[in-house]
């Protein structure tokens, strides 16, 4: 007999079979992306770090006429459901009313009839992608925000729906609910919501409490304008979708300590600064220290850990300290670890057989220096100094090395999924397929490109690529690293 399967959620995490989970949820509006383009959205969202999508449902598009639910075409939500599923992503449904029309219930049941059912048999518990039901989409807090949310909340229960649902009701401020998450939602939603975790189903700002951030990032129309979505409207990356990578990269890095840590406050910090602290007793902790201020930038100290540190305004710097890497069954014993890094971090883990010790990938702007101090084979205090610079650069601590990156090359790099001994790839905007012999990428069709390779022993090699008329290009790649005495060596794809 198979498992059951559950979601469920604490303070602190959603829980997906009894696991603690980090979800991390890319904003798709189905219904305006052309249904032939909706595997290769998803497809990229996934590539960008993402592990769920959320989706509303337009009434106005599947009912236009009262009782007419038409789910033909790029309004088939069955088919959008079903691709998810397809490659592997959460889902989490915005059912309520359409869009932009809250006042407009006089006939929710009817509603909940055609779109319940659906949904259900798509429910993660009936072996489908959807982990939460959203009962409303766009809804202000008016007073009869309780009163639909109950309406909504029983009728979806009485059709079938056992996956948590949610709301986005609350006092916060500003436009899509937000205008200052890290003093008004945080407190707002840990006053509604002191037994669940904080979601974020829509926002334009971040703040240092939103562990469940939506990404709006489905390109459509005029959404580029609206919402400064990852994808442009023809379909290509944006540099919000590489800095979207960068912080899902560094949220699943981490996502024990972020699933499981324990928040303490009132960390003393000086000169404007805030400090606070997500702590596990094994797997390390994570300081979270901002500059709320929105024009100054406040150099400061965050007593014992930072004696200095520069933030720019409404920065957020998350210090990250004492981490044990490796599978989660040996955080205990662990031979490898990230003692400290005065640099952001975007990933770390443990080399592959036969090689020694850890590799954490940082990154800052040229020029800038820092120090990580790792530890490998229980010796600790191996500290590695980096000098940012354009093109990567390796440093050793020991066995271990520390791969300094410039801020745009830290969404860029790539890591094979299914063979740990590929080399990792710099520089391509995305990738489709990622072997030891060959990889494809998708770069900007203007001309020639270069792709740094960086293989398991810590040998940076360089690839030129054309791609004058294709934006997809197809490489070879030397499993091996090349042995030249500079360290670099020069190729072509084609």
């Amino acid at each position: 007999m198979f498992p059951e399967r559950t979601v469920g959620y604490n303070a602190r995490t959603f829980l997906i079979d009894g696991q603690p989970e980090i979800v991390l949820c890319a904003a798709a509006p189905y219904s305006r992306v052309p249904r032939h383009l909706w595997a290769d959205h998803i497809a990229r969202m996934k590539r960008g770090g993402m592990n769920a999508i959320a989706t509303g449902v337009d009434w106005n598009a599947c009912e236009a006429k009262p009782g007419d639910f038409d789910s033909a075409d790029d309004r088939d939500l069955d088919a959008f459901l079903s691709e998810c599923e397809r490659q592997g992503m959460y889902v989490i449904v915005r059912l309520g009313s359409f869009t932009g029309a809250e006042p407009f219930l006089p006939t929710p049941d009817r509603w909940l009839d055609a779109l319940a059912p659906l949904i259900a048999r798509h429910q993660w518990t009936r072996g489908g992608g959807v982990i939460l039901v959203q009962v409303e989409d766009g809804c202000a807090d008016t007073d009869t925000d309780d009163e639909q949310w109950r309406v909504f909340q029983d009728g979806l229960v009485r059709r079938g729906i056992t996956v948590p649902v949610v709301s986005r009701r609350g006092p916060a401020e500003g436009a899509d609910g937000l205008d200052d998450p890290a003093e008004r939602v945080a407190a707002a939603q840990r006053g509604g919501t002191v037994d669940g975790p904080l979601l974020a189903t829509g926002f334009g700002g971040v703040g240092e409490d939103l562990e469940y951030a939506s990404l709006r990032c489905w390109a459509g129309g005029a959404g580029g304008c609206i919402y400064d979505d990852l994808l442009s409207e023809d379909g290509r990356l944006t540099d919000r979708w590489h800095a979207a990578r960068r912080v899902a990269w560094w949220a699943r890095t981490f996502r024990e300590i972020l699933t499981t840590g324990e928040r303490r406050s009132g960390i003393r910090a000086t000169d404007g600064l805030r400090a606070s602290e997500t702590r596990t007793p094994q797997r390390g902790g994570i300081l979270f220290v901002d500059n709320p201020d929105p024009g100054r930038t406040v150099t400061g100290s965050v007593a014992p850990y930072l004696p200095e540190v520069t933030l720019g305004p409404r920065t957020l710097l998350p210090w990250v300290h004492d981490v044990p890497l490796g599978p989660a069954d040996r955080y205990l014993s662990a031979y490898a670890g990230l003692v400290k890094s005065d640099a952001r971090v975007l990933h770390a883990h443990v080399l592959p057989d036969p090689h020694e010790g850890s590799r954490v990938y940082v990154y800052g702007a040229p020029g800038e220096r820092a120090e990580v101090v790792l530890w490998s084979g229980g010796e600790r205090g191996q500290a590695a100094h980096v000098t940012f610079a354009t093109t990567p650069q390796v440093a050793f601590a020991g066995p271990s090395q520390v791969v300094a990156l410039s801020t745009q090359h830290a969404g860029r790099v790539w890591i094979a999924e299914t063979d740990e001994n590929a080399p990792v790839l710099i520089g391509p905007d995305d990738v489709r397929a990622h072997e030891s012999g060959h990889f494809v990428g998708e770069f900007t069709p203007d001309g020639t490109h270069i792709v740094h390779v960086l293989y398991p022993d810590g040998t940076l090699s360089q690839l030129s690529v054309d791609a004058n008329d294709d934006s997809l290009v197809r490489a070879g790649l030397s499993p091996l690293p090349p042995s030249l005495p500079s360290g670099f060596a020069e190729g072509r794809g084609s």
